[in-house]
């Protein structure tokens, strides 16, 4: 598996919006760094995304609403956030 820096930013997605929670990303990206290839262009921002995000079960890493920004500004998306009233 290739991994990309559209399906590292979709993940982190994923988590923003509680599609998963903490532990589920934090386990894919341990898996994604000891199983996956990375897009060539992107190896080394890749890795130290995943790098990161393996850490952020760590009471002293953790990851932040600030942390998924900049990963995603990094990975070439701007976020916008857009609120939906509940149903």
């Amino acid at each position: 598996m290739i991994l990309t820096r559209k399906a590292l930013a979709d993940m982190l997605i994923k988590y923003i919006n509680r599609e998963i929670d903490l532990s589920s990303l934090v386990d894919w990206a341990e898996d994604m760094i000891k199983e996956a290839d990375f897009e060539n262009r992107s190896f080394e921002l890749i890795r130290g995304v995943l790098a990161r995000i393996g850490l952020a079960d760590v009471r002293e890493f953790g990851l932040t609403w600030d942390d998924c920004y900049d990963y995603l500004h990094k990975l070439g998306y701007d976020v916008k956030v857009e609120l939906l009233e509940v149903k």
